[in-house]
């Protein structure tokens, strides 16, 4: 069995639509990669990404289209969930 470190993430926007338009958001993690973020609607965007390992990254984002909006100093946690049996 092979442990997945594949996850959904997603994240909460207060900036309109009409400022966003069809601008992206950007997860950047600290060895440069960037994860794609879709608006999904409600002001949530929504990225799937796989991670190398369970641990703490660090990720800053920003949206495309939009010089002074960034995000710095966040975090994503990939942690292991428990297996239980029955």
């Amino acid at each position: 069995m092979t442990n997945c470190k594949f996850v959904n993430i997603s994240a909460k926007s207060d900036i309109p639509k009409d400022i966003l338009w069809d601008g992206k958001l950007l997860f950047i993690l600290p060895n440069g990669k960037n994860i794609t973020a879709t608006y999904v609607g409600n002001g949530t965007w929504w990225a799937v990404h796989t991670f190398e390992d369970y641990a703490v990254y660090p990720v800053n984002a920003t949206y495309v289209g939009l010089d002074n909006v960034t995000i710095n100093n966040a975090t994503i946690s990939i942690s292991k969930t428990p297996i239980h049996h029955s």
